[in-house]
């Protein structure tokens, strides 16, 4: 029997290929956006904690969009564990997508201080964080950005960037665009993405290792079923 996963995470799909894999996976399986997240986020839990078992001091960099979600769902993991983690996310509230909201609010009804939403005149409380930590995580704009990531996301890809700290990048490096690989400036500077699903078209281009580090496609939980029609669709 065919290992349908393995064979999904060797094929490269574009950004609108991802995006209907998702909306597949809400209209015709059943899945909640938050489930994606959920699967996502727990993934990418689990394997930092198998990278770096020492628990560096960590500090996860949140967008105001569904990559932010992620990042935030990747805080609440890493917090059940008792790591040394702080996420901050680009509020204000009211301008977080729906998904990323219902996660920030899980936090803050369960009163976490790990989690600080800052908006345009806090975001620099966490340039000094950023400087000091020992792991960085970039869960800022994924795979649906291109162009400049714009302020405060630039000063803090700045930081991180000026940091010794590892980085690991969620889906892809915040100002890299997926598909064709073109870079803003600032781009977060990482050591390792963590993208879902498949390897998007930037990540086989020649000099993908410079930017995107180590790769790791993880799952995000949609059915052997999906994945089958997925590979006809697109090629095994």
């Amino acid at each position: 029997m065919r290992n349908h996963w393995e064979i999904l995470r060797k094929m490269v799909l574009s950004t609108a290929a991802i995006r209907n894999v998702d909306r597949r996976a809400i209209e015709h399986f059943g899945m909640e956006s938050l489930v994606l997240m959920e699967n996502a986020a727990s993934n990418c839990a689990r394997w930092i904690v198998d990278r770096f078992p020492n628990r560096p001091t960590t500090v996860i960099l949140c967008g105001s969009g569904n990559n932010g979600g992620d990042g935030v769902v990747l805080a609440r993991h890493l917090g059940t564990l008792g790591w040394p983690c702080v996420c901050f996310v680009q509020g204000p509230l009211e301008k977080l997508s729906s998904d990323n909201l219902r996660n920030c609010q899980i936090l803050l009804n369960g009163k976490c201080t790990s989690l600080r939403i800052l908006d345009a005149t806090s975001w620099h409380q966490a340039i000094p964080l950023i400087a000091d930590a020992e792991l960085i995580i970039d869960a800022m704009l994924g795979t649906g950005a291109n162009g400049n990531p714009r302020e405060p996301l630039a000063s803090w890809i700045a930081a991180a960037n000026q940091s010794p700290a590892a980085k690991v990048a969620i889906d892809i490096p915040t100002g890299i665009d997926a598909d064709s690989g073109e870079t803003g400036q600032p781009f977060f500077k990482t050591q390792h993405t963590l993208t879902f699903v498949a390897r998007k078209p930037s990540m086989v281009l020649p000099d993908a290792a410079g930017k995107f580090g180590a790769i790791e496609v993880l799952p995000i939980g949609i059915s052997a079923t999906q994945i089958e029609e997925l590979i006809c669709e697109y090629g095994s």
